[in-house]
């Protein structure tokens, strides 16, 4: 098997598109689901941060409530380091919405492999027990 270099993630969340949109998007919501601080603009060319400014990036595109494309870049990662890029897609689902994500540009599989790992326990589920809660 070759080296994976993207992350393709699909996740049942248990809010509406429109709520799962403005959870990401409205720093209120992202301070309540995340319970540290973040934004995310609703414009390209517009900033993005989340978890008190651990990952900061530039947003690429928004097409709400069902896209949203940035770049990404934790503060632990060299400054020559490349930003890697973010793909949210937020569909109908009978449960709610289902998300997919694809991240890419990853500087090694170490990192790949973390933020696999952490989309689901740093975003994913703490957006289902928000919506549960």
């Amino acid at each position: 098997m070759g080296k994976k270099d993207e992350i393709n993630l699909r996740y049942i969340i248990y809010g509406s598109p429109l709520d799962v949109f403005k959870a990401l998007t409205d720093e209120e919501e992202i301070r309540k689901w995340s319970k540290a601080q973040g934004k995310l603009s609703q414009e390209s060319g517009g900033v993005f941060e989340w978890f008190d400014g651990w990952v900061k990036g530039e947003v690429l595109e928004v097409k709400a409530p069902s896209l949203l494309i940035f770049t990404w870049k934790p503060s632990e990662w060299d400054k020559n380091t490349s930003f890697s890029q973010v793909k949210l897609e937020i569909n109908r689902h009978q449960a709610g919405s289902l998300v997919g994500v694809n991240h890419t540009g990853f500087p090694n599989e170490t990192e790949l492999e973390k933020h696999e790992a952490g989309w689901i326990d740093y975003v994913f589920e703490p957006l289902n027990e928000y919506f549960t809660t």
